[in-house]
């Protein structure tokens, strides 16, 4: 209980970044951590937590793809807004014949 707590207190006190730095610090798809627990919740695969949800047996869906609102969703739920679809693999340059 009191962990809970002291990780809401710290989430509220921590500076509020932009947008695309946050989306640039996180990348990967959302994993979920804790289950079973209280503490259930998704959270980026280099730890950082993102909110808590009854997630143990969801997949994180990438939705929205190169539009407004892309990111990470939960049972068309939003987990995270992020850029998560992959960019269009570059053309080779074919050599002059």
């Amino acid at each position: 209980m009191w962990l809970a707590l002291l990780l809401r207190l710290a989430d509220a006190a921590a500076p509020a970044g932009d947008a695309a730095t946050d989306a640039a610090a996180h990348t990967g798809k959302p994993v979920c951590v804790r289950q079973g627990t209280r503490g259930e919740g998704w959270a980026w695969p280099d730890g950082s937590f993102i909110h808590w949800s009854k997630c143990k047996g969801v997949a994180p869906v990438c939705r929205s793809k190169g539009a407004e609102g892309e990111g990470w969703y939960d049972r068309g739920r939003l987990i995270a807004a992020a850029s998560c679809s992959k960019p269009a693999p570059k053309a080779k340059a074919r050599p002059g014949r």
